[in-house]
This record gives C-alpha cells, structure tokens and sequence, in this order.
C-alpha cells in the first residue's frame, strides 16, 4: 500500500511486518544539508535504517518502505510499529535544520492522504509519544527533527485536521446515475486547494471482487496483514472478514 502522492519508488531491505493498524505519523529530518531524496533513499540499505517515505526539498515524495511494513526508523518498535514514518530533506544545516516549504506541504498532504485511506480523523501533537504525531527524539537522545521542524508540529496537526474537516463539509454537485450507466460506481475526490469552481473528480471503476478462495490463499500468504489489520483491510476492500478468517482457520484444522 502506498500513497498516490508517492511519484517514485526506492524501495528498502530495511523492514518487517506490523502487528499494529497505522494511527501515528512520525516525521524525522535528514540532518544533511540539501540532500537528494534519492541519495537519501538509496542511503538506507547502507546504514540499516529506513523510512516509509522520503520528501525532498522539491517536495518529491518517494516510497520506501509500503505502508503495511513497519520502517526502522524511531529507534522504537513501539511507534514504528504503528507508525508511517517520513524522512524529510533539510534546505539548510545547524543550528536550525529548515526545510523547505515545497517539503512541509507535502508532508502535510501526506498526512492528510495518509488519514483518509487509513480512515483517521487526523493526528493529534502532545508534545511527548502520547499523541498520534510523534518525533525521533520522543525515544532515543538524538535533536531529530530539529528546532525548525519540531516548532512545525502543533502546525503540521492543525492543518491536517482542517483540512480533513474541509474535505468533509465540501458538497460536490455530481450525476452518481450518469456515471453508473457508463459503467463506474466508485468515485474518488482529488482533494487539494480547491474553491466552489475548482473541484478535481478522478472517476475510477468499481474495483474487481476476487473469489473468496483465493482471498483465503492471500490470507495464508500474509498478504493482507493480521489481526486489527487484516479486519480493517478486508473490510475495507469489501470481504466479510468473519467469512475469510473461518475459512482460514479451517485450513488449518
């Protein structure tokens, strides 16, 4: 699973399975002066670590590790565990660590994609790991994110929020019958900065049931994760998770 933000892939060794659904958003910086998204991708088989995604100073979003394995990230099985976590590229170096504003908006778009498709009503900032938007330095002694990034917190979640809250309250003046003789019975909203006049619609098919069999092989094969997350996610893709799971236990009987 991935963001459609995502526009590239540099995809990591650097992972494992979750045993947690996603509700926590944790943004780190690179603490390298303009530094290439992709160098910073590429740099994570190197040293071990990894992260879900990568911002550049452009604001590139690359994905690294698919959002339904946990990054090595925080230093915290923990927050990794139930957390997407971003690598973001710093514009400028100590003392401040900055980054772009191409870069914190999309890591705010981020969160806002991240919080709809994991059905989330946004992040909250606590300023300790109690809260769903969380920092490195939050578990191991490191200035990760940084003062200028760390000072963007209560901002990143409020904007989130709103956001979502504007997303929700739009009404969309759109033909739903029209489309469904044409074959569509999906619609997607593409939701940015937009005004009464300026409404983006991605019309996509309706997307194909597979049997049931096969959804229990996919299940068998970790395919769609476990316990909470396999609920949420089968249903969420239309399957009666009661149904699947009684057939997979019966396999194993």
């Amino acid at each position: 699973m991935k963001s459609p933000l995502a526009t590239k892939e540099i995809l990591t060794k650097n992972y494992s399975k979750r045993t947690e659904p996603v509700t926590t958003f944790t943004p780190h910086h690179w603490a390298v002066e303009d530094a290439d998204p992709e160098t910073i991708a590429k740099n994570f088989d190197r040293n071990g670590n990894s992260a879900n995604y990568v911002i550049g100073n452009d604001g590139t979003i690359i994905l690294c590790v698919p959002e339904e394995y946990r990054a090595y990230t925080s230093g915290s099985i923990y927050n990794d565990n139930k957390a997407i976590t971003v690598e973001v590229a710093n514009e400028s170096g100590a003392p401040e660590w900055r980054i772009s504003d191409a870069a914190l908006e999309s890591l705010i778009n981020l969160g806002v994609d991240i919080c709809r498709r994991h059905h989330l009503p946004g992040f909250n900032w606590t300023g300790d790991k109690n809260g769903t938007l969380t920092i490195h330095k939050m578990f191991e002694a490191t200035a990760c994110p940084g003062p200028y990034l760390e000072s963007k917190m209560p901002y990143i979640a409020e904007e989130i929020t709103r956001r979502l809250k504007e997303c929700t309250n739009m009404v969309y003046n759109i033909n739903v019958d029209e489309l469904k003789k044409q074959g569509y019975t999906t619609i997607s909203l593409v939701l940015g900065e937009t005004s009464d006049k300026d409404i983006v619609n991605s019309i996509i098919p309706e997307p194909t049931i597979k049997p049931v069999e096969v959804i229990v092989d996919e299940v068998i094969a970790g395919k769609w994760g476990n316990g909470a997350e396999r609920e949420q996610r089968l249903t969420v893709a239309g399957y009666s998770y009661n149904e699947i799971q009684s057939l997979v236990d019966q396999r194993f009987r």
